[in-house]
């Protein structure tokens, strides 16, 4: 679809962030922006002041993220609505979820979806995410095989899956 702003957190010099984060969006004609490092609040600014709509990162990351906006939940005094909210928000449809948590969408604002890979995803971290409005397509590869073997497509997507694999690759 239209020009999308990608969001790189992962080194070049990984595969998945080759193919994914750098090859895929400039065949687009997409944007990339890069950051000097991985703090929580330089990516947060990031999210929010260059209108990110994508971002290819690995499991831990989200994980590091979700900690993050817990800690801040917690400091806030707003852990019971936070965790009220979110126990009834993954029944809901996706446009409405993402009309919930104002604040932290404010930083989310352009965002479309994650990606994920270079490491298995934990259930709990790709279902917080899920529910907060903000799917994870994530797939699986092998550097030898040159990066993806099997993905999702953010329009067909399965939790706690990698995908179908893709056209001309066994498994």
């Amino acid at each position: 679809d239209q020009h999308q702003k990608w969001l790189s957190l992962l080194p070049l010099s990984h595969i998945f962030e080759q193919i994914v984060g750098l090859w895929l969006p400039l065949k687009r004609g997409d944007s990339i922006t890069y950051l000097k490092g991985l703090k929580g609040s330089a990516i947060f600014q990031a999210l929010e002041e260059d209108h990110i709509s994508m971002v290819v990162t690995v499991p831990r990351i989200l994980q590091l993220m979700q900690k993050g906006i817990e800690r801040e939940v917690e400091m806030s005094g707003k852990s019971e609505l936070f965790y009220g909210l979110k126990s009834v928000e993954g029944f809901l449809p996706l446009p409405l979820r993402r009309r919930m948590f104002s604040q932290l969408r404010k930083r989310f604002k352009y965002l479309k979806f994650f990606i994920a890979g270079g490491a298995p995803l934990e259930p709990d971290v790709e279902k917080f995410w899920h529910e907060m409005g903000f799917p994870v397509v994530q797939g699986y590869g092998l550097t030898e095989s040159c990066g993806i073997v099997a993905c999702n497509l953010p329009n067909r997507r399965k939790l706690g899956s990698l995908g179908q694999v893709l056209p001309g690759i066994e498994a």
